[in-house]
């Protein structure tokens, strides 16, 4: 299999202009083909080291934390959602796609690539890094492993 490495521009949501506030991620996706990815969603949870990424990675997480364990993020569309999902576009996704995510300043943040079937409805990839502290201005960088989740695991990933 061919390993794809998935670029993440996250920002922090800090007043009215954003644009200089940033994090960059790489997204290491293991164990599938460009074909078999649909989507990748990013949820952003509080509280990041009460989570241990092992046990959060093997089914989707939506089934694993509440809703106010999510930090609200901003989508395109200017609203705020407790995920976005974006479509993996397969022209870039094996040299680097790169997404936008704004949030809100904050400390003990653990961020969670979730990479999804071509429909959007089962989970085949999943993934965390924790982030200390996300501050205006530019932000250290993550690198976010996804390995596939167990066969067995039967769940629909959609955070709406």
């Amino acid at each position: 299999m061919r390993r794809l490495s998935l670029l993440l521009l996250l920002g922090c949501a800090c007043g009215p202009s954003p644009e200089g506030a940033g994090l960059e991620a790489g997204l290491i996706i293991q164990g599938l083909s460009i074909d078999e990815i649909g989507y990748v969603q990013i949820a952003v949870l509080s509280g990041g080291s009460r989570f241990y990424c092992p046990d959060l990675v093997k089914s989707c997480l939506n089934q694993q934390v509440k809703t106010s364990d999510l930090v609200q993020l901003r989508g395109s569309d200017g609203q705020d959602h407790p995920a976005l999902r974006f479509a993996a576009d397969a022209g870039t996704l094996g040299s680097g796609q790169t997404l936008t995510v704004s949030m809100p300043p904050g400390t003990d943040y653990l961020v969670v690539a979730e990479i999804l079937s071509k429909d959007g409805t089962l989970l085949k990839a999943s993934g965390c890094e924790p982030l200390p502290q996300a501050s205006a201005g530019k932000n250290q960088g993550l690198a976010i492993h996804a390995a596939l989740v167990p066969s067995a695991v039967s769940c629909n990933p959609q955070i709406n």
